[in-house]
C-alpha cells in the first residue's frame, strides 16, 4: 500500500525537526575520494552536521578541510550563471537533498559535488580515518549504499578530466 504524501506543512515541520548534514563528492581526475564511517560501518564521501548559523555549502566546505584538508571547488547545480548583484548572496546549489534515517536518526543531508587539484589527503586532529581515492570500476565493490554509489557514479560522470 502507497504512504500518503506530506503536505506541506508536514514537510516544513519534518525540515525543522531534523538535522541537517552536508556531503561532499570530491572528484580528482577520474576518481573520487571515500573514508570509512566507523559508526555506519562502510564507505562514503567526506561530509557532517551544519554548525549553528552554518549554511549548507559552508559546512560542506568546512567539513571537506577538517576530515581530508582539502581545498575544494564546489559544483552549483543550479545551472545558473554567476552573478554579482548587491543584496543577493549566490550560493552554490547541493546536488541532492537526502532525506536519510539510520536508527533513530533522521536528518537532511545536502549532498555536493566538488572538484580538487590534490589527491594529498590530511585529517585534521581528531579525525582518524581510513580514506582512499576510488575509480568508477572501483565504486561497484565498495561497501556502500545504493543511492551514494549512484551519485559517485554522476559525478565522475559530470566532472572526470
Amino acid at each position: 500500500m502507497r504512504q500518503p504524501r506530506k503536505s506541506q506543512t508536514q514537510l516544513r515541520l519534518a525540515v525543522q525537526e531534523r538535522r541537517h548534514t552536508a556531503t561532499v563528492i570530491i572528484v580528482n581526475g577520474f576518481r573520487t575520494l571515500v573514508h570509512w564511517h566507523e559508526l555506519l560501518q562502510f564507505w562514503m564521501p567526506v561530509g557532517g552536521g551544519l554548525e549553528r548559523g552554518e549554511l549548507p555549502h559552508q559546512a560542506a566546505l568546512r567539513e571537506t578541510k577538517e576530515e581530508c584538508g582539502l581545498d575544494v571547488v564546489l559544483y552549483d547545480a543550479s545551472g545558473m550563471a554567476q552573478t554579482e548583484w548587491e543584496g543577493v548572496l549566490r550560493i552554490p546549489h547541493p546536488v541532492a537533498l537526502l532525506d536519510v534515517t539510520f536508527g533513530s536518526h533522521h536528518w537532511f543531508d545536502h549532498l555536493y559535488f566538488a572538484t580538487s587539484s590534490s589527491t594529498v589527503v590530511s585529517p585534521g586532529d581528531g579525525v582518524a580515518r581510513q580514506s582512499r581515492w576510488v575509480t568508477a570500476e572501483e565504486i561497484a565493490d565498495l561497501k556502500s549504499p545504493v543511492n551514494l554509489k549512484f551519485f559517485m557514479h554522476h559525478a565522475l560522470d559530470l566532472l572526470a578530466t
